[in-house]
């Protein structure tokens, strides 16, 4: 058989090592590149078989004539693996509608029609290939014609390649490069010499080059769960965009990951994340599900009497206890059904509305069938966050200012500087509502800045005011993402330095649950700020977790009490009991306590009985724009 059937030995070889990985590992997308890489596969997988059959017909037989259309089909098959090389070329060139258009794609099957309808003819004609009178299979005049027609894809391949490296990521462009020389240049041999079959080896080395790279299942597989990745999910919601198809997404979320790791150890809670794949592929009847997050899963259904069932089993199966490290535990899993999916028009749609509710999983919220009404609430979350960055950027955050009452000296004696976002068609968002947003995408310590630079530029500009109205403190929020950051301590400074005014004049507050988790991280720019004078409040104490030890690891000198309890201790005995030893505590400490919330006179009235030596609420003033709040301050009669 000669060198030949060395060739096709060593391309069944890789074709197996192919098959054996997709089918016992894992699939890999649904979409249409992996479609095209399958069909690539099989026609590679046919074409060696042929070439291999015609060898052992050749040698069993010794006529070269009764292989003929065994070398009709190599050929025909060259040519078709050949085209579907640059059909994927072209599937890894487009995304989201643009770049390669596959009308375009379509109008270069002509040289593949052509060179397929010679090799038929061949058999009849002797055009591409005959038996000479020696008896060896000998090149025919279009011989070549048809071989130059093979190697116009895989350079057509690299023509893509260059025109849109853009839009191809490295491994991609690697594949596509790899797989076209390694064709190209076996294609010529074989041209050349057509007694060396080596185009057929080119093409097994060809999608091996592929599945290596672009094409690996493996590359979207999460190596914990062997469940797919959060990118597989989009691009097989795109497929299905794509086919006009209806479906509902089932979500699965494992909640209080955190507390099961930090209990029981990383490998238990491993092993519930594994058990909720598992679950998941079990009553979905399907192996396509998707770790979109950390603890949460998701599969695709295409009814909603399907989703019922899946929801209800897997509800079912979770309340009861489950084996994890030898010890059997209920674990707290919430599921439900993303429905109404037609609302959205891209894979990225969806992809986000099925993070916002795994986030209402996760907050408790039970998720209902009809979701008109999450589909909008979606909706308006995605457009403040458009919003916000438009407006973080311009400038159009407002300052305002919440005047801060002294207890002791029945006057104002400071403000809190607050930020709004007034949208225009939604209004006035929430500030809960925007920061959270700011959090999330990010825009949080770029929103510190600017409002800090606009609340120093006005106690510049307004220094003498400032004396006159006796304001000892201007309350500034920080995040723990901007306390983090290098050199937060020395920039912000910078910019009092910048406007004249003295780190004095500034109070700090940060959450108790921000200086209960990143006190430590913190430190640094705690310290510079307070060696420069600066202050810092503990705010929404009680709100959490933190205890006297939390207040004393930083140098707080005040105390917010959360709004909260004193919301509740006006109501009963026990919680105004509560409130009075809190403030009692951080009194004893030779803490400045402010009382948050205050919003009636029995509220107020109840706070002066226990001490306290400052009160923020509405009973007091309102939050202003930061320009009137000096008319606030000199508008509002004292209280006592």
């Amino acid at each position: 058989m000669g060198p030949s059937a060395d060739f096709h030995i060593a391309s069944i070889a890789v074709l197996s090592l192919v098959f054996l990985y997709v089918t016992f590992g894992r699939r890999g997308r649904q979409g249409r590149q992996f479609k095209l890489f399958v069909a690539l596969f099989v026609s590679t997988v046919l074409l060696v078989v042929c070439g291999l059959a015609r060898g052992i017909v050749v040698m069993g037989l010794g006529v070269e004539q009764a292989a003929a259309p065994f070398r009709a089909a190599v050929t025909v098959l060259q040519c078709v693996a050949s085209c579907l090389m640059l059909a994927y070329t072209a599937s890894l060139c487009r995304s989201e509608g643009r770049g390669v258009r596959f009308e375009r794609v379509a109008l270069t099957a002509i040289p593949f029609i052509l060179a397929t309808c010679a090799t038929i003819s061949s058999l009849f004609t002797d055009s591409v290939f005959y038996v000479d009178s020696d008896g060896f299979l000998s090149p025919g005049p279009l011989h070549f014609a048809v071989h130059l027609c093979m190697a116009f894809y895989p350079a057509m391949c690299i023509v893509y390649a260059i025109a849109y490296r853009k839009m191809l990521r490295t491994l991609d462009a690697a594949a596509v490069w790899c797989a076209s020389i390694l064709v190209l240049i076996c294609v010529c041999v074989e041209t050349l010499n057509p007694q060396i079959r080596l185009a057929s080896f080119g093409f097994a080395m060809a999608v091996l080059s592929v599945f290596v790279t672009a094409g690996s299942p493996f590359e979207f597989v999460d190596s914990l769960t062997h469940a797919f990745d959060a990118s597989a999910f989009r691009a097989h919601v795109a497929e299905l965009l794509k086919g006009g198809r209806r479906f509902s997404v089932v979500v699965i979320t494992l909640r209080r990951l955190p507390m099961l790791n930090a209990l029981l150890g990383t490998q238990v809670a491993d092993e519930a994340i594994k058990l909720c794949a598992q679950a998941a592929v079990h009553a979905g009847r399907t192996r396509q599900v998707y770790r979109v997050r950390g603890s949460a899963f998701a599969f695709v259904t295409f009814s909603r009497r399907e989703s019922r069932r899946v929801t209800e089993e897997l509800a079912k199966l979770f309340a009861k206890p489950q084996q994890l490290g030898g010890t059997s535990m209920r674990l707290d899993v919430a599921v439900a059904s993303a429905s109404g999916l037609d609302a959205f028009d891209s894979s990225e749609d969806i992809a986000q509305y099925v993070g916002f509710l795994i986030d209402k999983l996760q907050e408790g919220v039970e998720v209902p069938e009809e979701q008109r009404g999450l589909i909008e609430e979606f909706r308006r979350r995605r457009e403040v966050r458009r919003y916000l960055a438009h407006a973080v950027s311009e400038g159009l955050v407002s300052t305002y200012a919440q005047p801060l009452y002294s207890l002791e000296q029945n006057r104002f004696c400071g403000f809190e500087a607050l930020s709004r976002l007034e949208h225009p068609t939604l209004g006035a968002i929430p500030p809960d509502e925007f920061i959270d947003a700011a959090e999330s995408e990010g825009l949080i310590a770029e929103l510190g800045r600017t409002q800090f630079d606009a609340v120093c530029r006005f106690a510049s500009e307004h220094a003498d005011e400032l004396v006159a109205a006796h304001i000892d403190a201007i309350k500034v929020n920080l995040s723990p993402v901007e306390l983090m950051e290098a050199d937060f301590g020395l920039n912000t400074l910078m910019v009092m330095e910048r406007w004249g005014v003295s780190p004095a004049l500034f109070q700090f507050e940060i959450t108790e649950t921000a200086s209960t988790r990143y006190g430590f991280e913190a430190g640094d720019a705690i310290k510079t700020l307070r060696d420069a004078g600066s202050r810092f409040c503990m705010d929404d104490f009680g709100s959490g977790f933190a205890n006297l030890d939390s207040i004393l690891s930083l140098p707080f000198s005040v105390v917010k009490i959360d709004r909260t309890l004193l919301a509740a201790a006006v109501e009963g005995d026990s919680a105004r009991a509560l409130y009075r030893s809190v403030v009692e505590m951080v009194k004893s400490q030779g803490l400045v306590v402010v009382a948050e919330g205050v919003e009636t006179a029995q509220q107020d009235a109840f706070v002066r009985s226990l001490g306290v030596e400052e009160a923020q609420g509405f009973f007091y003033a309102h939050p202003v724009p930061i320009g009137d709040v000096f008319a606030t301050i000199h508008g509002t009669k004292s209280n006592g």
